[in-house]
Order: structure tokens, then sequence, then C-alpha cells
């Protein structure tokens, strides 16, 4: 394991006060917790280069470090480590970082394996002069699916275009990966087809999985209901493109079938719980992060009845108050009232996202 030297603030038992001090101790356990926001530039890629030395068992002709099939697997091994320890961080620093900065396009390139070239993404895992070399592409594909997978629909609404643009590489191959295991196209569908027609098929097939990542997590649904918010509207170009957001035909169909099987679901579950002797309108769910679909959906039956704003926010806030979800009502309470005249859309945005957030639970 690597360890690095940082500082960490902590009690001091001699004078009783919260005292900083610096400490060397494994890479993971030092960053855990720790901000991204204000990072180097080189933080990255200087991270990668500090791993491939720890790992590498041989030098090629040129002197550079090499790693042996074994030494890539745990090369792989730590990378998934530091990623998930630093995943709240990364995801908060990805929202930050200044449009087009080198930070966040080393942070893009970090998750997603694809380096920006002569204006184009390209994999740096078949590239032997970078220190991804070797990796295998999996690795990447599972970080990336991760990354969207751990975000609320607001957080992906503002996704900067230095990590779509790398996104649409990632889930194009992924796709087609998928396509080809499964007979529906041939092995050399990239040679044999058309450049522009190429083209225009990564991009469908990039959506494609985009969308099926964000409705495994029921994330699709809720921005698109929330597609007239202030998030939805002021998104980048290529990310409504990719979630179909222009589509109010596609987005009318999609919503009318999640609804109908959310009633199905909850009515399902409302059978089994007064089977269990359990009268869920008078006995809800305990509040706490493990019930948060349940609440989720709820709020999502009190937004199909199309309400006005106020009427939206006071059947909203009545339920939360009766949920005993105490922290996020006192927080949506409070976003209402900063914000005079808020739309149901940004407030139903809003209150998923809060109850989408494990540290809202106590």
């Amino acid at each position: 394991n690597e360890y690095i030297t940082g500082e960490i603030q902590d009690l001091n038992p001699e004078t009783g006060r919260i005292e900083t001090r610096r400490v060397k101790r494994d890479a993971v356990v030092l960053m855990e917790g720790t901000s991204l926001d204000g990072v180097e530039r080189t933080a990255y890629a200087n991270m990668d280069e500090s791993i491939r030395l720890a790992f590498a068992d041989g030098v090629d002709e040129n002197g550079k470090p090499t790693l042996s099939r074994e030494a890539i697997e745990k090369m792989v091994k730590r990378r998934g480590e530091i990623y998930n320890a630093i995943l709240p961080a990364f995801i908060s620093a990805a929202l930050k970082y200044p449009s087009g900065s080198e930070q966040i396009q080393s942070q893009a390139s970090w998750l997603t394996g694809y380096k920006l070239k002569d204006g184009r993404w390209i994999p740096r895992w078949t590239d032997p002069g970078d220190p991804l070399y070797g990796l295998p592409e999996e690795h990447f594909k599972k970080q990336t699916d991760t990354f969207v997978s751990a975000q609320t629909s607001g957080q992906i609404l503002n996704l900067r275009t230095d990590f779509i643009l790398p996104l649409i590489e990632s889930f194009a191959d992924e796709r087609i990966a998928e396509l080809k295991k499964d007979g529906t196209l041939p092995e050399k569908w990239e040679e044999e087809t058309p450049e522009d027609e190429k083209a225009k098929k990564r991009q469908e097939f990039a959506k494609q999985k985009f969308q099926e990542i964000l409705d495994k997590k029921g994330n699709l649904e809720l921005i698109y209901k929330s597609k007239r918010s202030g998030a939805a509207l002021n998104s980048k170009a290529q990310l409504r493109d990719m979630l179909d957001l222009n589509d109010d035909i596609k987005i009318a169909k999609y919503n009318a079938k999640k609804a109908a099987e959310r009633k199905r679901r909850m009515e399902e579950l409302r059978e089994e719980l007064r089977e269990e002797g359990i009268d869920v309108d008078d006995t809800p769910p305990a509040p706490s992060y493990d019930n948060h679909e349940f609440f989720i959906d709820t709020i999502n039956e009190i937004m199909d009845e199309g309400l006005d704003n106020e009427t939206f926010f006071k059947r909203s806030y009545k339920k939360l108050k009766k949920f005993g979800l105490e922290r996020i009502s006192r927080a949506y309470k409070e976003h209402h009232d900063n914000n005079p005249g808020i739309s149901s859309e940004d407030l139903f945005l809003f209150l998923t996202d809060l109850l989408d957030d494990p540290s809202n639970y106590d």
C-alpha cells in the first residue's frame, strides 16, 4: 500500500483541544472524506503515477516501469479502493471545477479512462506511454457507471460538458460491446459502417446506456418530472440531448408508464403491510434511508396529480412531517420560504434530492 503524508484534525488528550497535526497513513484512509475542490491540476495524474510506481515489477528498454498481469490486478484493486473512498468528494468537486479547466478534464480522464487529444476523447489503456496502459477496460466502465448511479437527479442535471463528452465515448463503447456480445451487431461493425452513420449510431448507443443507468436508479423519472425546473432548463445542450429532454412525447409516455408501475407497486406494498396488520397511512415506515424509495414514490404520486405550486408544497410537506422526516422537512420548508414563487418542478427536484441523500437521515 502507498502511504502519504497529510494533515488531520484530531483531539489532543493532553490539552482537550482539536488540533491539526501531520500524519503518515495509508492513502485510502487519509483521502476518505478529504475535499478535492482545491486540488492542483496535476493531482489526478500524479495519483496514477504513484500507484503505478508502487506496483511496478519491471522496467522497459527506456527505463519506464512496467506491470505484469498480477501487478495490474493489484493496481486495479488499489485504484478501486481509492475511488470508493473519494467518491462523494469526487462528485462534489465535479460540480465545482471551472468548465474547460485542466482540473475537470484531468478528473474526467481519471474516471473514464479517456483523454482529450486533438479535440477527441480516446482510450488511455491502449496507449503504451500512459500510466493507465494495460488496465482492463471493464475497470473504467464500472467506475463510470457507479459515478452516474451515485448522483442525485439534480447533480446529473448540472454535469459539465467536460464530463458529458467522455461519458458519451465510454457509454457508446460499452453499449457496442454489449450488442456485439448478444449478436445484435457484427464483430466488424466499426469497419463496415460509414463514418457519418457510425457517429450517429454511437450517439444513440451512448444515450441508451446513459438512460438505462439512470432508469435503474430511478433518476430518469425524477429528471423527466422536473423537466421545467431551473436545473433542467439550464442544463448543457449535450446533456439535454443525452436525456431526450426536448422530446415531450417520449417523456409523457415514459412518465405514464412509470406512474402505472408505481401505482401497482404501492398497492402491492400496502396489501403486504395490511396482511401484517399494518396500515401504511396510519403507521408509516421508519424515517430511515432504508425506506427512501417509498418516500420518493409517495412524493411522485403527489407530483402525478398536477397540482399548483403551493398545493404541491403543502401536500408534500405534510407527508414529510407525517413520515417523521424532521431534518428533511425543515430544509424543504426553508428552501420554499427563501424562494417565493418557486415552481412545483423545482420543489420536486429539490425534495427528491434531499430524500435520495443518506446524510439527511438520522
